[in-house]
């Protein structure tokens, strides 16, 4: 979940992470999902609010995804809305602040869900670096 700050265009409430990075690293693994096919499910609090719209550029990448989305009219978390396995991609990701993300991260694991990265979905998706997929998905990444 990324989301933008539809009054000041930014992500101004994150200071847990490089907001330039949390972007970057979110887009990609859109598009990896849209590259192999794998269903995407994105998710929004308050969209008319301070957390504001998720990025624009979604739209471009998975328009589907972002037409389907889950709007959250107010529930912080995530998985109180939705049952589904729940990967957290730590990379992707951010909140106020990083003693805030370490918790977070610690109370998802607990409850079941994986700590991962950007580029440890993609490796486990490519598995095999020579073969075409594992070639795309080197591509999108600029490997």
């Amino acid at each position: 979940m990324l989301l933008i700050d539809h009054q000041t265009g930014t992500m101004s409430w994150t200071h847990s992470h490089d907001v330039e990075h949390v972007e970057k690293s979110a887009l990609n693994l859109a598009k990896i999902a849209t590259a192999v096919g794998m269903p995407l499910v994105l998710t929004s609090s308050q969209e008319d609010r301070r957390q504001g719209p998720l990025v624009p550029e979604l739209e471009e990448i998975a328009p589907k995804a972002v037409a389907y989305r889950i709007k959250r009219t107010g529930i912080v978390n995530a998985m109180h809305d939705e049952g589904y396995e729940v990967q957290v991609v730590t990379d992707a990701s951010a909140s106020f602040t990083k003693i805030g993300d370490d918790a977070a991260l610690r109370r998802m694991e607990q409850a079941g869900a994986v700590i991962t990265s950007t580029a440890q979905i993609t490796s486990e998706l490519a598995v095999d670096w020579t073969s075409p997929r594992g070639q795309g998905l080197a591509a999108l990444m600029g490997l």
